[in-house]
């Protein structure tokens, strides 16, 4: 081999690293003593409590890592069951709304105005009660309003008319008839934008009011009642009231 390719060492380099082997042998001899002697001396055991300690760190790692899973499934059994309940909540209300209670119970309800009177038209479905039933049976006519009394009522297949006084001059007229498809029950307002839109119980209901009296007109469809109040001397406040407990 030629001078110039022989390789050239450093002198301080390979004094460097034979140091360094010396120093790694003594350590790596001193760590193996040190290990031998840790393991010969019975002081020298883990700390009491350490395995339990450990072991209940791994445990609750597993049982967050299972918990995460847990409410993984937990979530999308959640999500599952909403789908299934509206769904089911659709079917269900289709199944209703097909049924003959739903339409013995929501006839089909158009409130039209024209003229002077208001009209309360029914279409689709059936009566909740028979065209014939004697309305003296379903109602009491003695529900008088506070402070009135029965005078008279006419009782007729379909149709009740009650008349109540105060005795001083102050009556309330009550106008029931069963609510039949394709009739329509009719109310005096005046004018085609005549009465107050209200509610009773719900009910969409016209408050018409003059210098004489007032009328308060509305549907009962749960009980397939068409329902017309008139009153004289009596407060709005008092005819709400009663129309509100009148069943």
């Amino acid at each position: 081999m030629t001078n110039w390719s022989r390789p050239k060492t450093d002198p301080e380099d390979a004094l460097l690293r034979s140091l360094m082997n010396q120093v790694v042998g003594q350590e790596g001899a001193a760590l193996d003593g040190a290990l031998d002697a840790l393991g010969a001396d019975p002081a020298a055991a883990p700390p009491e409590g350490a395995d339990t300690r450990c072991r209940e760190t791994i445990r609750r790692a597993v049982a967050r890592r299972s918990r995460r899973r847990t409410m993984v499934r937990v979530r999308r059994r959640a999500v599952q069951v909403l789908v299934v309940a509206a769904v089911a909540a659709s079917l269900l209300t289709a199944v209703y709304a097909s049924s003959d209670g739903f339409f013995r119970a929501r006839p089909h309800l158009t409130v039209v105005r024209d003229a002077a009177n208001a009209r309360w038209e029914f279409s689709g479905g059936k009566p909740a009660l028979p065209a014939d039933q004697r309305l003296d049976k379903v109602f009491d006519p003695d529900r008088a309003p506070e402070g009135y009394s029965l005078i008279q009522f006419h009782s007729l297949p379909g149709m009740l008319v009650i008349l109540y006084g105060d005795g001083q001059g102050g009556q309330v007229e009550v106008d029931m008839s069963v609510i039949l498809p394709e009739e329509s029950y009719a109310m005096y307002v005046g004018s085609p934008d005549g009465g107050e839109q209200t509610y009773v119980n719900g009910a969409y209901a016209l408050l018409v009011e003059d210098e004489e009296r007032m009328s308060l007109a509305w549907a009962d469809e749960a009980r397939g009642l068409w329902v017309n109040i008139i009153s004289q001397n009596m407060s709005r406040e008092a005819l709400m009231a009663y129309a509100e407990d009148l069943f």
